[in-house]
């Protein structure tokens, strides 16, 4: 005899268990403010600082590098510190200017600090790409969610039933249902404010949860809740465990369930309308998002406008070479 959905519902109740559902309800909105300063994500402000505090100090050694080939070859065709600079700048950026040094201890110094922000450039730009392709944020499994810092709450009657009703002693309750009873229990609509503020995890079947998150949630939250099942693989110990320990208690308590309809309700197909959600959202950049270097931009160039007008002033009332009006 072949095993069908509905022998198996009366029989043997173990089928009904991939469609009933017990796990983390949480609201993830998509933040359109995600990609704002996704520049400085690949490195912590630790290390920023000293990047910052390296290139001051390289810069010193390249000027007093250049003051010594000055004073032991007599001249050298880039004088002074800005440019040198210019050249831990570029080096950061992987666009070096022009390099004329004539002693080998200058070469030597140039060549170690070109492989060395050679190194930093490829930390960054990769750590810049798995920044901007991978969401942090995305909550799959108990193990991701476990990983982020969520507060968890459980329903007050789930709590009430994992107290009472479980069939092993206090004594040799599992880890994971230790952890479930230790948890802040809450009201239905307690749960759902908490889980609408944001950053709050709420324990419950979904089943009960369905008609009261229509009336908490509009049609745009909805589509940013996120369901994490407790037993998120649980199904495949059915086919490939022989000795599965709970297997009895299993069947009695989905027998149990079966008897008072909430399997039955579930397997109704009746249900709300499930609302029109996009699976991806279409984001365009403004201006806030940049403005912290079109702000640098704007302001270097207003330093080299004014540094320019300098020069013109300096070179016109003392005509000095190489300046042409």
């Amino acid at each position: 005899m072949s095993l069908r959905q509905d022998l198996l519902e009366f029989a043997y109740p173990i089928q009904p268990i991939y469609k009933w559902r017990f796990g983390f309800l949480l609201l993830l909105p998509e933040e359109n403010n995600y990609f704002q300063l996704f520049y400085s994500k690949p490195f912590t402000r630790p290390l920023w600082n000293s990047l910052y505090i390296a290139a001051f100090i390289i810069c010193i050694i390249f000027f007093l590098l250049q003051l010594w080939e000055k004073r032991v070859v007599g001249k050298v065709q880039e004088n002074g510190i800005t440019y040198e600079m210019l050249v831990v700048m570029g080096s950061y950026c992987q666009h070096i200017p022009p390099l004329h040094s004539a002693l080998s201890s200058r070469r030597t110094a140039y060549f170690v600090f070109l492989i060395f922000s050679y190194v930093i450039y490829s930390f960054y730009t990769s750590n810049l790409l798995s920044h901007l392709v991978n969401d942090r944020k995305i909550v799959t499994d108990i193990t991701t969610l476990s990983t982020n810092d969520f507060d968890f709450v459980i329903i007050d009657h789930a709590k009430f039933i994992l107290e009472y009703y479980h069939p092993l002693p206090k004594g040799s309750l599992s880890a994971l249902i230790k952890k479930l009873i230790g948890l802040e229990s809450v009201t239905i609509l307690d749960g759902l404010r908490k889980v609408k503020e944001g950053n709050c995890a709420l324990l419950s079947d979904y089943i009960t949860l369905n008609p009261y998150i229509r009336m908490a949630f509009n049609s745009d939250e909805l589509c940013d809740l996120i369901q994490v099942d407790l037993f998120t693989d649980i199904t495949k110990y059915f086919f490939t465990s022989k000795n599965f320990t709970y297997k009895e208690q299993i069947k009695i308590g989905i027998q149990r369930i079966n008897e008072v309809g909430i399997l039955r309700r579930l397997l109704n197909e009746n249900l709300a309308p499930v609302p029109n959600c996009h699976p991806t959202k279409h984001f365009q950049t403004k201006i806030i998002q940049i403005f912290v270097p079109l702000t640098t931009l704007l302001c270097a160039y207003g330093l080299s406008l004014l540094i320019l007008l300098g020069e013109c002033y300096y070179f016109k009332r003392y005509r000095l070479f190489p300046y042409t009006d």
